[in-house]
């Protein structure tokens, strides 16, 4: 439950750095307000015994911020900022245990591309994973560390709600990356090789 939801006084963050930069295109003199943030790792998870796709449904003080309107809950999938000495893909199997409760394998994840979002604001990369699991591979609860609060959540792709979840944008609010790597998903080679699998039990 948000209780209490108000803006405050900007002094300094951790995570961002708020800057404005000035250039020179095609003889013109320009300024532009930009944001310094960490580039951060997102994965697909895909659960092959439920057939369902495992993301993640939280709250974004942006979002509410910037519709009041709006419960500020939104769903998107698993993922982190890149602020650790570590791989990205072993940043992206943490992230995946922290969040969500599953022990990824090492072979079972694979990086899909890098894309910059938000390019008017954030330049920083988003390093796309997609991850297959089973259900042996949920070890923990998940729901994210320290004072995160992440609710995991079951999107079966044979079920009506899978449906409704791509086509509603009132209920369902849901990031830009989560619709493009799902939509990915489903048309990738990836996939189609497990069709094959689940066609030949």
């Amino acid at each position: 439950m948000i209780e209490n939801f108000k803006e405050i006084e900007f002094t300094k963050s951790n995570f961002l750095t708020p800057k404005r930069v000035q250039y020179v295109e095609n003889g013109k003199e320009k300024i532009w307000d930009a944001v310094e943030s960490h580039d951060s790792v997102s994965i697909l998870i895909f659960n092959t015994d439920k057939n369902a796709y495992v993301i993640v449904k939280q709250f974004r003080p942006p979002v509410k911020l910037a519709h009041p309107e709006y419960t500020g809950y939104i769903y998107e999938l698993c993922s982190g900022i890149v602020d650790k000495d570590k791989s990205l893909k072993q940043i992206a199997i943490e992230e995946c245990l922290e969040e969500c409760g599953y022990a990824v394998q090492e072979n079972n994840i694979q990086e899909i591309t890098t894309v910059h979002s938000m390019v008017g604001i954030i330049g920083a990369e988003q390093h796309w994973f997609v991850a297959t699991v089973t259900d042996k591979d949920k070890v923990e609860k998940g729901g994210g560390i320290e004072d995160e609060s992440i609710e995991v959540v079951y999107l079966d792709r044979e079920s009506d709600e899978f449906s409704e979840f791509i086509r509603d944008n009132t209920a369902c609010k849901k990031t830009a990356g989560l619709m493009a790597q799902m939509l990915w998903f489903e048309d990738s080679l990836l996939f189609n090789e497990y069709l094959k699998v689940l066609e030949n039990k």
